[in-house]
């Protein structure tokens, strides 16, 4: 619907709320930006004028059925909501409104483990690895990759994982000698475990931080939760404290830079290694939702999570 939208034009149908922000007018007057989702999985911020969030009736996730009004500002679209009213259950299917990742989360699952019994030799390692991903398995079916910017969506952490996994192997068949495989391998599966509890995703995939996640980020709740998985374990002795710390290394260090939010740089080839790796699927995945609905021959937006970059999509 929003993406045959033409400006001047009016159009109708049903959209989910996924989120509602109040903003003033010059005079003071409140109103609200709603961020609105099509069954065709297309998004668009709309001015709900004179109205507050008080006011509204609907919280997110709502389906309701809408009618806009089509402006232009800056040369885009602008989405006004005219007249609204909650959609009856036989007007829409919920899962035409759920951003999901494109593989069915079971098949993720397996793959990533099968993947660290083939590929991760350290015993350590791979019993931290199935202690994680068993304790949160159902969390792990569902779970956003992060509230915005990447991997955003229902299923999105396995979605992040299971392709940074792919790139892992097939970057450690080039720099093989310089790589400990058993410890890049168990870092990249385990490097945002921290997010299963930074983040609460609701059933369609939005998700928000949770207290614990402000006030502590993914980096050092991830670490946290090895620490868990090794004390269930018995696995915190003298022989294994080493091979430990490069683990948790790896996972504060993930984020490259501490202006990133790092807790420090990384100092191993393999923590090199997966912070490259998360950044090329971070970006990529970036790339390719922003290119998704572009007309050939034209600029996206500026996109915050690529430095405000504008990509261009080719004739």
């Amino acid at each position: 619907m929003f993406k045959e939208a033409t400006i001047q034009g009016k159009i109708s149908g049903p959209v989910m709320i996924v989120s509602v922000t109040q903003k003033q007018t010059r005079t003071s007057k409140p109103y609200l930006i709603l961020k609105l989702r099509d069954d065709q999985k297309k998004e668009v911020d709309a001015k709900l004028w004179n109205m507050s969030v008080e006011e509204f009736p609907f919280d997110k996730n709502t389906v309701i059925i809408g009618e806009f009004s089509v402006g232009e500002y800056n040369g885009q679209k602008d989405f006004t909501l005219d007249m609204y009213r909650e959609a009856l259950e036989s007007e829409y299917r919920m899962e035409d409104f759920i951003n999901a990742a494109p593989y069915s989360p079971q098949k993720m699952y397996e793959y990533i483990l099968q993947i660290a019994d083939q590929t991760v030799l350290d015993d350590v390692y791979l019993a931290i690895i199935h202690n994680i991903y068993e304790k949160y398995k159902e969390q792990i079916f569902i779970w956003s990759a992060a509230k915005a910017v990447h991997h955003n969506i229902r299923s999105g952490f396995l979605y992040h994982t299971f392709r940074m996994v792919q790139s892992g192997i097939a970057l450690g068949k080039v720099y093989g000698q310089a790589l400990n495989h058993s410890l890049l391998l168990t870092g990249i599966i385990l490097h945002d475990v921290g997010k299963l509890k930074e983040l609460y995703t609701d059933p369609t995939g939005n998700a928000d931080y949770t207290p614990e996640g402000s006030l502590l980020g993914h980096l050092l709740i991830g670490c946290e939760m090895i620490d868990e998985a090794c004390n269930k374990l018995d696995l915190q002795n003298d022989e294994n404290k080493d091979k430990i710390l490069l683990l948790k290394h790896l996972l504060a260090s993930h984020h490259g830079k501490q202006e990133y939010g790092a807790i420090t740089v990384p100092q191993l080839p393999e923590a090199i290694m997966l912070n490259r790796i998360d950044m090329i699927d971070a970006e990529m995945y970036q790339c390719e939702h922003a290119l998704e609905d572009q007309s050939n021959g034209t600029f996206t937006d500026r996109i915050f999570g690529l430095n405000n970059t504008r990509l261009y999509k080719p004739l």
